[in-house]
């Protein structure tokens, strides 16, 4: 959590920050936003009041086959599963201050954000990101307040801000729902076997694997030939747990990293 000063006017429950952070594309250093990072209250005192984040559009292609009974759907032909286009997450601002103050607020967020490819935590949901271009607006209420709308075109799914390479971050961490993803800086014994269960993702990824020599992967009935080096392409984490097997045939241990990064809808 951010803060927890509480804005006039804004109901809070302690439970969750009146805030959001956002930062360039490509800022996060392992899981942290880097610098240049602005957070919506610590930076600008603007707390939100609305947020609307819209399901993303399935892409659907059909076609009409002559004295065939429906469209034919093909939608799913080439990845096996649904392909989404960009979604919209529209967030309500609300600032208190003199009309001096907007003017200076307004430019300076327009400068930061308008136009720009940015990634955004929700202090709601600190676990993961969104990435995407963002436009902003605002206008005057009052003679107290004034309301700002920050517009992100965003990729359909949401990102973990900690990849599974990395030291977990516990702070963000959900004990009720968030799953521990650390996969970096493992050993396979020697003249061994390493068996590990890499947690499922909406978002479908392919890890990287990293070993310092020869070694053998099984997973999903296929033996996967390591090298010295990253290893690539070599299966596809989806929704489902997926359980790797590592052999060993040599008399020292063999370093291995797995990394991805999962992401949600």
């Amino acid at each position: 959590m951010q803060n927890q000063i509480i804005c006039p006017g804004v109901p809070y429950s302690g439970q969750i920050s009146p805030g959001v952070t956002f930062n360039g594309k490509d800022g996060w250093t392992n899981g942290t936003p880097g610098l240049g990072g602005f957070h919506t209250w610590d930076d600008w005192q603007a707390y939100w009041t609305d947020i609307v984040i819209d399901p993303p559009e399935t892409e659907i292609f059909t076609v009409n086959i002559p004295g065939r009974h429906g469209l034919l759907d093909l939608s799913e032909t080439l990845t096996g599963s649904p392909v989404y286009k960009n979604r919209n997450i529209t967030i309500t601002l609300k600032y208190p201050g003199s009309g001096s103050q907007w003017h200076e607020e307004y430019s300076e967020i327009l400068a930061q954000l308008h136009g720009r490819m940015m990634q955004m935590i929700l202090d709601s949901d600190p676990e993961y990101y969104y990435e995407g271009r963002c436009t902003v607006s605002s206008q005057r209420q009052d003679n107290f307040h004034s309301v700002f709308t920050i517009s992100m075109d965003a990729y359909p799914y949401k990102y973990q801000v900690a990849d599974s390479s990395g030291d977990w971050l516990w702070d963000p961490l959900n004990f009720e729902t968030g799953v521990i993803r650390e996969f970096g800086n493992l050993s396979i014994p020697a003249n061994g076997t390493l068996e590990i269960t890499l947690p499922g993702s909406d978002l479908p990824v392919r890890p990287r694997i990293t070993v310092n020599d020869t070694c053998t992967l099984r997973t999903q009935g296929k033996n996967h030939s390591l090298t010295p080096g990253v290893n690539l392409n070599l299966f596809t984490l989806e929704q489902e747990s997926l359980t790797l097997i590592f052999e060993n045939p040599k008399e020292q241990a063999i370093s291995l990293s797995i990394q991805y990064r999962g992401g949600k809808l």
